[in-house]
């Protein structure tokens, strides 16, 4: 499994094609994400491998101390 961070709407969609190209070659994908745009984003263009069980996706919180 991968693990592709991307914080918000706009890494989201800069990530976008590395991830299909990944999907494509059979890697097993987890999608996280920080904000809400980011990770609305991440669920309805990923929601295909998402349903599929090919990518998991995930809100990953700030780390604080």
């Amino acid at each position: 499994m991968i693990w592709c961070h991307a914080v918000s709407l706009g890494e989201t969609n800069t990530v976008a094609p590395l991830l299909d190209a990944l999907l494509a070659s059979g890697y097993q994908i987890w999608l996280t994400n920080t904000t809400q745009t980011g990770f609305a984003r991440g669920a309805s263009r990923f929601a295909d491998a998402i349903a599929q069980n090919r990518m998991s996706h995930s809100y990953v919180p700030v780390d604080t101390p």
